[in-house]
Order: structure tokens, then C-alpha cells, then sequence
């Protein structure tokens, strides 16, 4: 199917926008008839209501620091203990649900030092455990929000790879979708993208479908030559791991993909992103 080769395509280049691309996927929804992946979509593009609950990617835990003092010394920055806490208050100083637009987080989740101000009515809370200091300021702190656009980002992909060996390259929107197929990619939906799980466009592919056959042989030796020296760039700077590929791996990858459809490499973008993801978990040890 045209359309997801193309949403395959732009997912897979970093370079590619998230939003446009749920934008793409709305397009997707419909013509699968999928209700819970148009919703789903429509969640990340405008945001999660109130009263629906949020997938656990977009739950940030937070670190939360302080400045102290007892009225002779001042300590600026001080991570606050959490043993005198009821678990009730734990989870709501250190618990963040984001329940943004995907543009909203994009606003922010690149931000070095991320940190969320907590009411100054919460400092009383921590003065037993500060054997005579008290707190002056809480700040809520962490890493970043990139976590969040890229498990988003992971997930859709891995969804349409899996559901691409089931389509063939030359149906349109105009076509009719076999009821088994839609039935086969509303349940591959609820397995990747509601299972909650971490799905990363670096887990094996193998998962893809049980039916596709992979030959990596294809892949010429200087091309798989050139793959293992990425990953080993990679890997020297700690940018690979088993959750994510590295800059170079992921040039790679998509230098690869490019080369799908063309006279150089004869196969359609969707196989090729699985033989190429499969390729790179081969060689990482992913």
C-alpha cells in the first residue's frame, strides 16, 4: 500500500517531523477502518483528554531538589529525601503525566535542564527528615522529553512494518481491504502500540510477521562492511545500546533505505526497513 510505504519511509528519517507524519497516519486510520488507531493518533496530534488514561511512555518520573537552610547555613540545589513521604505524596510530587500535543512536547522535551516548579506548600512536608533544616524552594527535575517523541515515533513504525507484509505494494485508498487484514492490523495495534510495552526501532524486527523471509545475503559486503564500522563508531561514544541505534547507525540506515524501489535494490521500502532493522540488530547483538 502506497501510503504506508510512504509513512514507513518518513518514520524512519529523523529528519521528518512527528507531527506530520501522525498527520500521514490519520490518513492511514481511515482507510483501515482502525478506530482505535485513529484515536490513538488523534490523542498524540491534539492531546489526551482528562478522562482517558495515558499510555506509560508519557509518564515522566521526577528528581526532586531544593534549597535548604536552618537559619545559619544554606545549601542551594539539595535532593530532597523521600523517606518521610506517604506513598500517596510520592507519586504526586514525583510522578508527571504529559498529556500534551506531540508539538506541545516538542517545545520543550530538547530543554537540557528540565525541571517543573512545585507549590511552595510542599516544602512543610520534608522538615522531619532535614534534622533542622527546612526547605525555601522544591524544583521537580528531569532528563529530558525525547523519550517521549521517540517511543511514539517507535511504535507507529514498528506498527506499520508489521502490518506491511500483509498489503500488497500495488493496492491504493481506493481499493477494498480484505476484512481479514484489517482484522490482522487492528490486532496488531493493540499488541504494539496499547500493549503500554517499550517498542524500539532498534528491537529486532523479527516480530514483523512470522511469513517474512528475510535474505540478508543480499546485502553487499561493502555495505555490511560499512554497517559494523557505524556501530562500532557508535558504540565508542556509548550512542548504541539496546534500546536505540547511534547518529552513524542510523545514517546508515537511512542511506540504505533510500536505495529501496530504485534500479540498485528491487524491493519495497517496507521490506527493506525490516531487512535493514534486522541487519542491525544482527551485528549490534541487539
Amino acid at each position: 500500500m502506497k501510503i504506508l510505504n510512504e509513512l514507513i519511509e518518513i518514520l524512519a528519517d529523523h529528519n521528518a517531523e512527528l507531527d506530520m507524519c501522525l498527520i500521514k497516519a490519520q490518513i492511514l486510520a481511515h482507510k483501515l477502518k482502525n478506530e482505535e488507531f485513529k484515536k490513538w493518533v488523534n490523542y498524540e496530534l491534539r492531546g489526551y483528554p482528562s478522562d482517558v488514561n495515558l499510555p506509560t511512555y508519557r509518564i515522566m518520573n521526577l528528581v526532586l531538589f531544593g534549597d535548604i537552610s536552618n537559619g545559619y547555613h544554606r545549601h542551594f540545589d539539595y535532593r530532597l529525601p523521600l523517606s518521610n513521604l506517604s506513598d500517596q505524596q510520592i507519586n504526586r510530587l514525583t510522578i508527571r503525566k504529559v498529556d500534551e500535543s506531540v508539538s506541545s512536547i516538542k517545545d520543550w522535551a530538547n530543554m537540557d535542564n528540565l525541571s517543573f516548579s512545585i507549590p511552595t506548600e510542599a516544602c512543610a512536608i520534608f522538615s522531619d527528615a532535614l534534622n533542622g533544616y527546612y526547605v525555601e524552594r522544591i524544583e521537580a527535575k528531569a532528563s529530558n522529553g525525547k523519550d517521549i517523541l521517540t517511543q511514539i515515533r517507535s511504535k507507529l513504525l514498528e506498527y506499520c512494518l508489521t502490518i506491511s507484509n500483509e498489503f500488497p505494494d500495488d493496492i491504493d485508498l481506493t481499493d477494498t481491504i480484505d476484512k481479514s487484514v484489517k482484522e490482522f492490523s487492528n490486532e496488531q495495534f493493540k499488541i504494539i502500540v496499547q500493549d503500554n510495552a517499550n517498542i524500539h526501532i532498534g528491537d529486532t524486527l523479527s516480530q514483523v510477521s512470522n511469513d517474512m523471509r528475510i535474505n540478508i545475503d543480499k546485502i553487499p559486503s561493502e555495505d555490511v562492511q560499512a554497517l559494523v564500522n557505524a556501530i562500532n563508531k557508535d558504540k565508542a561514544v556509548d550512542e548504541i545500546n539496546e534500546k536505540s541505534w547511534g547518529e552513524n547507525t542510523e545514517n546508515w540506515y537511512i542511506d540504505m533505505l533510500r536505495r529501496a524501489g530504485t534500479d540498485s535494490w528491487d524491493i519495497s521500502k517496507a521490506t527493506a526497513a525490516a531487512i535493514l532493522a534486522t541487519l542491525i540488530a544482527k551485528y549490534a547483538g541487539f
